[in-house]
């Protein structure tokens, strides 16, 4: 979904600055907007992405399956704008893939990426720490296969379906016994 809290705006700063040392580094932009307030946001985004001096690297694809997102990225950056990011849910998702993830340290996020092992959490929300961390991952790859091997264990540990499943089967079997 593309709205004004998910920071795409300042998400196109961010890969501005990147792009200027980085010749080969694309954005990728997923989601559709699902309300007017979102089509208005959104078009301000596709208006700044075409004007951007690096117009020809910024892509906004619109709605996409995740099994064929998460193959175009290298990191997934999340910028929360006016309120916290609940779970998170696309983090985990990104993780699942071995994507490196950094995101705003505030809210759901924070239940889920432990800061500079499986992520980076960036606290104070200020671009220029997200342009810090993703600087950092792209020219180091020893340290960009360790968080995304630890991002990749955490999910599988925390949030995958066969751990979600055991859950619930203790939870009904709990319930069984309860209601007995």
């Amino acid at each position: 979904m593309v709205n004004k809290r998910k920071g795409f705006l300042e998400l196109i700063y961010v890969f501005e600055k990147l792009a200027i040392e980085d010749h080969d580094l694309f954005c990728v932009i997923g989601g559709a907007p699902s309300s007017k307030d979102e089509l208005l946001y959104y078009n301000k985004v596709v208006e700044l992405a075409e004007n951007s001096m690096f117009s020809d690297r910024i892509k906004i694809i619109g709605e996409v399956d995740n099994k064929d997102f998460y193959p175009l990225i290298d990191l997934f950056i999340l910028i929360c704008i006016d309120g916290v990011e609940s779970f998170g849910l696309v983090l985990i998702e990104a993780m699942s893939a071995k994507i490196p993830v950094i995101v705003s340290g505030f809210g759901g996020p924070t239940e889920i990426i432990t800061n500079e092992k499986n992520g980076f959490l960036v606290y104070d929300n200020k671009l220029s720490k997200f342009i810090k961390y993703s600087k950092i991952l792209l020219s180091n790859n020893a340290l960009y296969k360790e968080i995304s091997l630890e991002a990749y264990n955490t999910y599988k540990e925390r949030f995958s379906i066969s751990i979600w499943e055991e859950e619930w089967k203790e939870k009904l079997k709990l319930q069984k016994i309860i209601n007995e």
